[in-house]
């Protein structure tokens, strides 16, 4: 399978809005996930196992902490409880776009 297959086949293809948001707790809105992929530099983020996270940059590098036993940024962690609790597999952000794709 290619690169492009394979992003083809994990695609976030629903746009975000803030009806998909209304039950988080605690409370989040788009515009702050988008504030922390541009603040970050961030193209996606996927969940693949309990609690374990994937995070690319735009460049599809990969944004880690800057330490080994280090956590994220508190915003980003954020978005890894949303993902966790509202069973979000993918939020990609690209070309000025918040997208989700979910199981």
């Amino acid at each position: 399978m290619t690169n492009e297959q394979n992003g083809a086949t994990f695609e976030a293809s629903i746009e975000m809005t803030e009806k998909d948001l209304e039950f988080a707790k605690p409370p989040i809105s788009v515009e702050t996930i988008v504030s922390t992929f541009k603040k970050y530099d961030l193209r996606y983020i996927v969940i693949f196992a309990d609690n374990m996270f994937y995070v690319a940059q735009q460049d599809l590098q990969p944004y880690h902490p800057m330490y080994v036993d280090d956590s994220y940024p508190e915003d980003i962690e954020l978005i890894f409880d949303l993902m966790t609790v509202e069973r979000i597999r993918k939020i990609e952000y690209i070309n000025g776009v918040l997208k989700r794709r979910t199981s």
